[in-house]
């Protein structure tokens, strides 16, 4: 019973992503981004890791999307912007215009950026 509850949270992150990533391709489809995309998918190099990115290769307009299953507060949301922004330099997507977001579970503080379980079926806006 110990494992199952030791393991449970690190499942729920991960069926989490999944829905995060439904979640924006039905933003997608519904033009509910600053762009539409034709891609999207994770992306890791050595120890960095970005959730999701959903890239429109044509327009070179790359979104990057953080996935976090716990509740955050607005401090914590803003380094987990500024963390994306430096991990998007590796990516080798220097010539793409980029946007920034977070998904969590709860947001104390949300701007059009950031997404709850709320949104998922609400309205969203980029700035």
């Amino acid at each position: 019973m110990g494992e199952i509850k030791q393991d449970y949270f690190s499942y729920l992150g991960f069926v989490f992503e999944k829905v995060a990533r439904q979640f924006l391709i039905e933003l997608n489809k519904r033009d509910k981004l600053p762009f539409r995309f034709s891609r999207v998918g994770r992306w890791w190099h050595r120890q960095q890791e970005i959730d999701l990115i959903a890239l429109n290769e044509r327009e070179k307009k790359a979104l990057f999307v953080e996935v976090k299953w716990k509740s955050l507060k607005g401090g914590e949301v803003e380094r987990i912007l500024k963390r994306l922004e430096r991990i998007s330099e590796l990516t080798g997507l220097d010539e793409y215009e980029k946007y920034f977001g977070v998904i969590a579970k709860s947001a104390e503080f949300k701007d059009c950026l950031v997404w709850d379980l709320e949104d998922l079926g609400g309205t969203v806006c980029f700035r």
